[in-house]
């Protein structure tokens, strides 16, 4: 079939729904829950509060070399 054996159509029929897939979540998840419009006021709210206050607690790592 198209002039690939078997094994080559194998590798191919394999590829496919991982790429299709990666094409959907590169359309669907976003950078931040701001942009995120799939939830709700409340919970972007959160999530952004939630956020940065764990950035705000991080304790900076020094790296010693």
């Amino acid at each position: 079939m198209f002039g690939l054996k078997g094994w080559q159509l194998m590798f191919i029929a394999e590829a496919l729904p991982s790429l299709v897939l990666a094409v959907v979540v590169l359309k669907v998840l976003r950078d931040s829950p701001a942009q995120a419009e799939w939830l709700a006021d409340d919970e972007r709210a959160w999530l952004d509060t939630t956020l940065i206050e764990e950035r705000r607690r991080k304790v900076a790592v020094n790296e010693h070399g």
